[in-house]
């Protein structure tokens, strides 16, 4: 029989928690858990995306629908202007915008340190050293820069034991980040006044008052006060709770 698994964590505790904390107390509780660094980095990749971790994970040790339901109870509240705002939804953007760079110097204005001389052997072969010394020996390499930045490539050109020249040749990316984040009002509670006109027959009609509170769970209570034809008082009181429709 399949082991089930209690995913309930205490709303009290809930709001107390950072998202990456609030997803690993879930997962804490599953038997077969990845390591450490993959919920978060699974939790940095996909922070707002609950499918995308269900997916990631996998449902071997769980089911995803009763993961998301427990994941959803979390919600990131910021204050702007101060004003609480619940986020929906982040997007990081990265743009890379390469910017080349060619530069070339002669050798003569390079620095060089002062010549050291050796002992030349009686057995060498001169032709073979003249060769190379009248030969243009060109060197390249390239420093590879961290984090996608580009490269700075450099090319060596030496003869007659002189360095002829030097180019760099440059490609560093200008990175822009573009952070957006999607908010959406927190629910409060609101407060409705109005009249109410009412009639049994053309000869009997009701007229009043009323105060509606609507609470952050959509559910209305309302208390009302009114007169009818014959001049009787009357109080009433409401409650109404919202229907969701699937669509």
């Amino acid at each position: 029989m399949k082991k089930k698994f209690d995913y309930s964590i205490k709303q009290s505790s809930v709001k107390k928690m950072t998202f990456d904390k609030y997803v690993r107390s879930i997962l804490i509780k599953l038997k077969g858990q990845p390591a450490r660094s993959s919920i978060e980095s699974i939790i940095l990749n996909y922070p707002f995306n609950i499918p995308e971790i269900c997916k990631e994970l996998g449902n071997q040790y769980f089911e995803s629908k009763k993961f998301v339901d427990a994941i959803h109870v979390y919600k990131e509240v910021i204050k702007i202007d101060g004003k609480k705002y619940e986020v929906i939804k982040k997007e990081i953007d990265t743009t890379y915008i390469p910017v080349t760079h060619n530069v070339y110097k002669t050798g003569k204005d390079i620095y060089h340190d002062v010549p050291i001389y050796i002992d030349v052997p009686s057995n060498v072969d001169t032709n073979a050293i003249l060769k190379n010394y009248y030969a243009v020996n060109v060197y390249k390499d390239t420093l590879n820069l961290k984090d996608s930045l580009g490269y700075v490539a450099v090319t060596d050109s030496i003869s007659n034991n002189v360095l002829l020249g030097r180019t760099w040749d440059a490609k560093v990316n200008k990175i822009t980040i573009d952070n957006k984040i999607y908010l959406k009002e927190l629910p409060k509670n609101q407060v409705y006044i109005g009249g109410s006109l009412g009639m049994q027959n053309p000869s009997y009609l009701t007229v009043g008052g009323n105060l509606l509170l609507k609470t952050k769970n959509d559910r209305i209570y309302g208390i009302g006060v009114g007169v009818n034809s014959e001049l009787n008082t009357y109080f009433q009181g409401t409650m109404l709770w919202k229907i969701s429709l699937k669509k």
